[in-house]
């Protein structure tokens, strides 16, 4: 849903579904988008969540396909990475999405909940316990459902420094208001340092996926995996046939056919529109 483009006056404001058997495109005809153009932060089982140009917040029914505003983000989270909460244990306590590392000038990396079963939708401040990565944007990141974390690489901080750190970002207690970041001490080589590249998290290999991204010369094509399976995590560089570089890409896991689907961003050049199938 949504996106910006180099022009900011095409900006786009509509929403889209994928067929993943016939790979064919659909327009959500009936789906009211937001008054100013958002992007899609992140989606659960259930909704969407919409994050418009000028701040608010917006979810979007997966099954009836209506957008409902939410209350106005935390400054903190406005360009922040979203990802799906780990359920707690507590009934009537689901915290739905956590946001985290949006702001370059910030000494740390800040961390936003939403909470959509609680009564009213409300954003909850969430203070990390220990120590915490430097405040950074553009993080490539992803979900690890059954370590109950986000992962995250990269970003760039406010004065122009790209970051080649790898953090955990541990949920389990989130709903109580407790997050852990970890830094995460990789062994071998790692991924040189990238911005705006995009990640996904293989559920049954265990594995985090790095694709493209942009260095201080321009778009990056070089994928990178992390294993996350054993205490000791590993980078490695994998080869892939065709793929296109490019950075501000998407990339999610498809569950029924165990692939990842990679697409859109900007090759340096122009946006693209096209989206490649990776199987595992």
């Amino acid at each position: 849903a949504g996106g910006t483009t180099a022009d900011p006056d095409a900006n786009v404001n509509d929403a889209w579904s994928l067929d993943l058997e016939t790979g064919a495109w659909s327009r959500l005809e009936s789906v009211a988008p937001p008054p100013s153009p958002s992007r899609a932060a992140g989606v659960d089982e259930r909704a969407a969540l919409l994050l418009a140009a000028d701040g608010q917040a917006y979810t979007l029914d997966v099954g009836t396909e209506v957008v409902a505003p939410l209350a106005p983000l935390p400054a903190a989270a406005v360009r922040g990475a979203f990802v799906p909460a780990a359920p707690s244990s507590s009934p009537g306590s689901f915290v739905s999405f956590v946001s985290f590392c949006g702001v370059a000038s910030a000494s740390a990396c800040a961390v936003s909940a939403l909470d959509l079963d609680g009564g009213a939708p409300h954003w909850s401040t969430v203070s990390p316990t220990g120590f915490s990565p430097s405040g950074r944007a553009g993080v490539a990141y992803g979900f690890d459902d059954e370590g109950h974390r986000a992962v995250l690489f990269g970003g760039q901080s406010d004065d122009g420094a790209i970051s080649a750190e790898s953090w955990s970002l541990d949920t389990t207690h989130v709903s109580s208001g407790s997050v852990t970041f970890n830094h995460l001490a990789t062994k071998g080589l790692d991924p040189p340092a990238r911005v705006d590249a995009c990640g996904v998290v293989d559920p049954l290999g265990r594995r985090f996926f790095v694709f493209g991204g942009r260095d201080a010369d321009g778009v990056v094509l070089q994928p990178w995996v992390l294993d996350l399976d054993h205490e000791d995590a590993r980078w490695r560089p994998v080869t892939l046939d065709g793929l296109p570089a490019r950075s501000g890409c998407s990339a999610v896991y498809d569950t029924a056919h165990t692939r990842i689907l990679v697409g859109f961003g900007d090759d340096g050049e122009s946006e693209r529109a096209d989206v490649w199938a990776i199987d595992l």
